[in-house]
């Protein structure tokens, strides 16, 4: 979808949508995919306590259909993906850019490169049966750069090769200095609890705590990768309220923050709370000097209010 800018912003931030009812119509036009997209969509709205009539998610998907092609298939199939994962704890509020959503608004002769094969956009590659595609950029044996096709696929525990991790932004993708590049791979969710190792290359279990690890996100929701030990960086809980967060300004429970005034974790701002930056605020988000509702920042965009 990246040949349309502005269409890959408001899907990819769309495919926050939960719901588990709509998904099992027919999505062979543009229309009934608008319908039962915005449809799943309403739910997270209500629970963000936005507007959830649907208006303003058809005026924009309506207005995104003019501009590109349906393509029914992935239409269907980005319905059945977003359904399924909406029974999954936390989907409104960090599930977003779903593989399956990548290619409904493609367009033109977009989607045709096979993997390993030269893009320039996401929209470039063909997606992989059941999953999607991204446009790699990656390191050359001569010391250049080049991008090229990889098929994603969602990862289990133990799959492999895998390309990183799922995030609440899209994804997060890493592969070693100029190995060539698998024409598939996994995308692991931590939100399943499954980190990529980069070291192994497959979706493994995130670390417990007192496990070594290299980076908060080895670790379980409830831990951080703590470095303030005289001995290698290992899992531990979150900070609490009122403790020092001098050693890592990441390290607070879910909902505080670091006061870089004071060094402690504080409270996060609620939502509605004037904010400079979105690390005061609870939920993560500060849009227009105010904290955000809990959830992504694109549903707003979606639900209005």
């Amino acid at each position: 979808m990246r040949a349309h800018p502005g269409a890959l912003a408001l899907l990819t931030l769309a495919a926050a949508a939960c719901s588990s009812s709509g998904g099992g119509s027919s999505a062979s036009t543009s229309s009934q995919f608008v319908q039962q997209f915005c449809a799943l969509l309403a739910p997270c709205c209500a629970d963000a306590g936005l507007p959830s009539n649907g208006q303003q998610c058809t005026s924009l998907l309506d207005a995104l259909t003019s501009q590109a092609s349906y393509d029914a298939a992935a239409g269907q199939a980005c319905l059945g993906a977003l359904q399924q994962a909406s029974s999954q704890p936390g989907f409104c509020s960090g599930t977003m850019n779903e593989p399956a959503c990548q290619q409904v608004f493609g367009g033109g002769a977009a989607g045709t490169a096979r993997p390993g094969q030269a893009c320039k956009s996401d929209s470039d590659c063909a997606p992989a049966p059941g999953g999607g595609a991204t446009c790699f950029f990656t390191g050359t044996a001569d010391g250049g750069t080049a991008q090229a096709c990889v098929q994603t696929l969602p990862g289990q525990p133990g799959s492999g090769p895998c390309l990183g991790d799922k995030t609440a932004s899209g994804a997060s993708y890493s592969w070693g200095g100029t190995t060539p590049l698998p024409p598939q791979a996994y995308v692991c969710d931590p939100g399943t609890g499954v980190t990529c190792n980069t070291t192994t290359r497959k979706c493994t279990a995130l670390a417990p705590t007192g496990a070594p690890c290299m980076t908060d996100s080895d670790c379980v929701a409830a831990d951080h990768c703590d470095y303030s030990g005289s001995g290698s960086p290992a899992c531990a809980a979150r900070l609490a309220t009122g403790a020092s967060c001098a050693a890592s300004s990441d390290a607070c429970a879910s909902g505080d923050y670091c006061d870089m005034t004071t060094q402690t974790c504080a409270p996060g701002l609620a939502d509605g709370a004037a904010c400079t930056s979105s690390q005061p605020c609870a939920s993560g988000i500060c849009v227009n000097g105010k904290c955000g509702a809990s959830g992504s920042a694109g549903l707003a965009l979606f639900c209005g209010g």
